[in-house]
C-alpha cells in the first residue's frame, strides 16, 4: 500500500460535504471507482478523530500534536488548490457551453488542472513522509492499519472486500491479485 492512500488529513468538517468533496473529480486516478485499496482516495478526518486514531494507537501527545500541525499544514495548501481545481472545472463547463467551444481553451484548462492534481500529490507524499519521520516503523505500521481499517468501514459495502472490489455490472466482488 502506497503512503499517500494510507495516511489522513485533517480538516474541519465543512457543512453539507461530510468532511470531502464530493462533488469534484478525483485527483488520484480513481475518478469515483475504486479499483483497490492502494487507489482509494485519501481519507480527509477532523482533527478530533485524527487525534482520537492517533491515541487508540498509543502515539504520544507531542508527537500527535506534530502530525496534526503537518496535516493542518497540508490541508491549507490542498484547500487552496482545490479551489484553483474548481476553477478550471469551471471554466472549462462555460467553454463548453458556448455554441462553438475552443478547445485549445478547454486543453489549457485541463493542463492547468492536472498541475493542480501534480501539486496535491506531491504535497501529499512530502506530508506522508514527514508523518512517518515522526514515528518508528512499528507506530507507522500501527497507523497505516488503523487508518486502513477506518477507511473500509467508511467505503461502500461494494469495496469493502478485502482484495476486491464490485463494478456496477458484476454482482459478486471480484478477488484481485
Amino acid at each position: 500500500m502506497t503512503m499517500a492512500a494510507s495516511l489522513l488529513w485533517a480538516q474541519p468538517k465543512h457543512e453539507g460535504q461530510g468532511g470531502g468533496f464530493p462533488h469534484m473529480i478525483a485527483p488520484f486516478g480513481h475518478g469515483g471507482q475504486f479499483r483497490n485499496m492502494e487507489n482509494a482516495p485519501p481519507m480527509i478526518l477532523d482533527v478530533e478523530e485524527l487525534r482520537t486514531l492517533l491515541g487508540e494507537i498509543g502515539i504520544d501527545s507531542g508527537t500527535t500534536v506534530k502530525i496534526v500541525d503537518l496535516s493542518r499544514e497540508f490541508m491549507k495548501k490542498f484547500d487552496g488548490l482545490i479551489i484553483k481545481v474548481q476553477r478550471q472545472e469551471l471554466a472549462i463547463r462555460e467553454e463548453l457551453l458556448k455554441e462553438k467551444p475552443d478547445l485549445k481553451v478547454v486543453q489549457k484548462c485541463i493542463g492547468e488542472k492536472s498541475q493542480y492534481f501534480s501539486q496535491i500529490e506531491f504535497l501529499q507524499i512530502k506530508r506522508d513522509l514527514d508523518i512517518k519521520a515522526l514515528l518508528t516503523p512499528d507506530q507507522y505500521d500501527k497507523l497505516k492499519t488503523a487508518t486502513v481499517k477506518k477507511m473500509r468501514a467508511m467505503m461502500p459495502a461494494a469495496i469493502q472486500h478485502d482484495g476486491a472490489h464490485c463494478n456496477a455490472h458484476e454482482k459478486e466482488p471480484v478477488h484481485r491479485k
